[in-house]
């Protein structure tokens, strides 16, 4: 393990090989060491699992394997939810977002243009103030937050599990040498083509439970707009949406996503989908230029959530499918995951009732979640359609209680409550909704 002062990063195990001289002066590699919990993806879920783990039991020995160094660019819309300060607070690390651009308020727009605003901070009596910190810093801060409470940091990539003694064998690999690490629990935060999920066979999501999206950064003068997380239903992206999160000093996070099985099956391009929201964009006054850095990535959404645990092991975040289906949002709900989970498992060593306790976390996870999950899937399939997307976001301009609970369950845990689904309703059944003009920004 390296140590501070050694040339190596706190908190890195390197080189990956651990070997001994044994008393006949033969090279033999060590016995596995042991560990309570190995984590594979050091990404917002992971490190907040591995946080939670150590804040929880002092004790346990937690390892958290990533393929790449950080820091690192990560293909997202960089937007962090209310929710995401909730599990800093809960963790002592609030700070962490101290230096991040924090919108106040959250804006939809329609496929006519018409915007609806949820004015924060406040919403619902809720602090609904959102930040925007680009991935590459964020996820940085949340790793060393990791390796600072007493987690292995390990350079490395998962390659397969096994069994021995009761207990998982881990197998990485790096710089062509391969490592097993032994476990009393396998953590899989790896992302949305997770390697752990299919080695503790759970299914992969098909395509028709998966968005994908397209990221970049751009020049957008802060004198454009005011600062706001912002999603747009216009009518050139549906079946899918855009986004725009402002970063600060006059640059934004852009992007464009929808469903993988429509993009596939109507031979859709990202690329010209993020230029047309563009041209979109600076057809109603905002000024988008030098766009660049673009990435592409898969969003598998909650509509594809099925086990999150299998014996000894677990997975969490993007690796589970608990993205929200309507905003792409899912850092939230995998760093709620890795809080609960570390909770959850809180002193469990080698007890029996290990494998309980990880049913006892996937069912309250689930639970907890469950109606935000099934409103922003029922929100997304409805959204994708012109008149109903046409329709919600001129009952959200004219109705404060309609947006505000848009909001919550776009960028929090918020569900679609009966009385907004009413409300929506009655308003299409108004005489002239369809040929209403336009609202000015």
């Amino acid at each position: 393990m390296a140590r501070q002062g050694s040339g190596q990063p706190l908190g890195v195990v390197t080189p990956l090989g651990v070997v001994s001289l044994d008393a006949r002066g033969l090279m033999a590699q060590q016995r596995p060491p042991r560990y309570d919990a190995v984590i594979v993806g050091a990404g917002p879920a992971g490190s907040t699992a591995a946080i939670s783990m150590r804040r929880h039991d002092p004790t346990a020995r937690v390892a958290l394997v990533d393929a790449q160094p950080f820091p690192r660019d990560k293909a997202c819309g960089d937007g962090l939810g209310p929710g995401v300060s909730r599990v800093l607070e809960a963790l002592g690390l609030g700070g962490l977002l101290a230096d991040a651009t924090s919108p106040q308020d959250v804006t939809v727009v329609g496929p006519d243009a018409t915007e609806a605003r949820a004015q924060g901070p406040v919403i619902s009596g809720r602090d609904l103030r959102g930040h925007v910190l680009r991935r590459e810093v964020f996820d940085a801060r949340l790793v060393q937050a990791a390796a600072n409470a007493g987690a292995e940091v390990i350079t490395a990539r998962f390659t397969a599990t096994s069994w021995a003694e009761g207990r998982r064998r881990v197998t990485l690999r790096a710089d062509g040498a391969t490592r097993e690490l032994d476990t009393a629990l396998l953590v899989g935060a790896d992302g949305a083509n997770s390697t752990v999920r299919r080695a503790i066979g759970i299914p992969k999501p098909t395509d028709r439970t998966r968005h994908i999206a397209m990221r970049a950064y751009c020049d957008l003068p802060a004198t454009t707009r005011e600062p706001a997380l912002h999603l747009d239903f216009d009518a050139s992206l549906l079946p899918g949406y855009g986004w725009v999160f402002p970063l600060g000093g006059g640059v934004a996070n852009i992007g464009v996503g929808l469903p993988l099985a429509i993009a596939k099956s109507r031979q859709l391009n990202l690329r010209e989908l993020l230029d047309t929201f563009v041209a979109s964009l600076g057809a109603r006054g905002d000024e988008v230029t030098n766009v660049q850095r673009l990435r592409g990535h898969h969003l598998p959404h909650s509509a594809g959530l099925s086990r999150m645990t299998a014996p000894r092991a677990a997975v969490i975040g993007d690796a589970a499918g608990t993205i929200n289906a309507l905003s792409g949002e899912g850092i939230y709900h995998g760093m709620r995951a890795g809080l609960e989970l570390g909770r959850a498992l809180a002193d469990h060593d080698d007890r029996p009732d290990v494998h309980h306790r990880l049913g006892q976390f996937e069912l309250a996870f689930k639970r907890r979640l469950r109606s935000h999950f099934a409103g922003s899937l029922a929100a997304h399939k409805l959204m994708r359609f012109q008149p109903c997307a046409h329709a919600a976001v001129r009952a959200a301009a004219a109705d404060r209680k309609v947006i505000d609970s848009t909001a919550l369950m776009l960028f929090d845990d918020g569900s679609l409550q009966a009385s907004t689904a009413l409300r929506i309703l009655g308003h299409m059944a108004r005489p002239n909704t369809w040929m209403a003009t336009p609202a000015r920004r």
